[in-house]
């Protein structure tokens, strides 16, 4: 799998960790996320993945952010995951390193405000991130 060592090591920013961030089936809040992330960390996003490539490119990361496509390939993963899911009914059962970040879930899916969820979802970002001690730097 040398051309996905190839992508991490051009992602290498000399940064303490490197995060897998895949499709997250929201442009919007992977566009924020990707701008939040892209000076803290070593940000690695793939522009096209094989299916067996998964679980290699999970295990070359410290943390992962995706939908729940790629996550179905690699459900027995250790690695701290934060699972977007508001487009989504899927359900994570006993997982404590998979951060569910659904902030519809008692409601019907629906259009995102953006203006409050994003500032959720980094502020989640950023805890969970702590909590599997996964260093970044604050800008």
């Amino acid at each position: 799998m040398k051309h996905i060592d190839e992508l991490f090591q051009s992602s290498n920013q000399n940064k303490f960790s490197y995060v897998l961030m895949l499709p997250m089936q929201d442009k919007v809040l992977d566009t924020e996320l990707t701008n939040w992330l892209k000076d803290r960390v070593n940000l690695v996003k793939p522009p096209v993945y094989k299916q067996e490539e998964l679980r290699y490119m999970f295990e070359c990361s410290d943390y992962v952010l995706c939908g729940v496509g790629p996550l179905k390939c690699v459900l027995d993963t250790t690695k701290p995951v934060f699972l977007n899911l508001h487009t989504d009914n899927y359900k994570v059962e006993n997982k404590d390193n998979i951060f569910v970040f659904d902030p519809f879930r008692n409601e019907l899916k629906k259009e995102m405000d953006y203006q409050k969820i994003i500032q959720i979802a980094i502020d989640c970002l950023k805890k969970d991130l702590d909590k599997h001690w996964i260093p970044y730097y604050e800008v």
